[in-house]
């Protein structure tokens, strides 16, 4: 759909919305809830990308503490033994596809809206 700018997040997102967030690197300057605030309804994924920012993290951490839920999921590293289409490859070359290139631990926030749910029949 293009950018992702503020009139349309606020478009676009709400209580029944996924944001599914990977601005590499521009997570503080998208999801500001100051800006946006349909994004305190909004349940989120964001692919942190604290190598290029070490701020990134808390930052959101501290903005939408009140509005989310917050888990943080890692990466971990891959076996080459689990893609058998490599094993052509010597173990360096299998390392450096299944790793993706990536500088650093990958991390990724689950942001659950803390608006009203509704509770499942019968509970």
């Amino acid at each position: 759909g293009g950018h992702a700018t503020p009139d349309e997040l606020n478009r676009r997102c709400g209580e029944t919305t996924l944001l599914i967030c990977d601005v590499d690197g521009a997570e503080t300057q998208v999801l500001d809830p100051q800006i946006v605030p349909a994004l305190s309804n909004t349940d989120m994924l964001v692919e942190f990308h604290d190598y290029l920012n070490r701020e990134i993290t808390p930052t959101l951490r501290n903005r939408f503490e009140k509005t989310h839920d917050l888990t943080i999921v890692f990466s971990r590293d891959k076996n080459p033994l689990d893609y058998p289409e490599l094993s052509y490859l010597d173990h360096a070359d299998q390392k450096k596809i299944i790793g993706e290139y990536r500088p650093a631990v990958q991390s990724w926030g689950i942001f659950r809206a803390k608006r009203l749910r509704l509770s499942p029949i019968g509970s």
